[in-house]
């Protein structure tokens, strides 16, 4: 399912994995998936969101170059600013994958 047209039914949901999947999405479109997120959440449910630290937005060539990916990259606290009206955060950590450093937070519905 298209992440931006979630259909499910409310609160249908204990917790969500967003692993790497926010990414592909234009910041300017977040604040609504962010909106949809939480309707399908259960009342005190989880959401593990993991993006790339950087800045910026960009399309980018996939390891082949073959075709081009878009992705958004994000500071902490810009992301944290994204989710903090209707979740809060419980933990963060990053990791490093070879050159990438991936932000792991997870947030609890308000």
């Amino acid at each position: 399912m298209d992440i931006e047209k979630l259909d499910f039914k409310e609160k249908s949901f204990n917790g969500i994995w967003a692993v790497t999947s926010l990414i592909h999405i234009p910041k300017k479109k977040m604040p609504d998936v962010v909106k949809k997120l939480y309707k399908i959440l259960n009342e005190d449910g989880v959401i593990h969101v993991c993006v790339k630290e950087g800045e910026g937005e960009k399309f980018v060539d996939d390891k082949e170059g073959e075709c081009k990916r878009f992705f958004a990259f994000y500071k902490e606290k810009e992301l944290i600013e994204m989710f903090e009206d209707k979740f809060n955060l419980a933990e963060f950590f990053k990791d490093k994958l070879g050159n990438t450093v991936f932000m792991h937070f997870f947030f609890r519905k308000k």
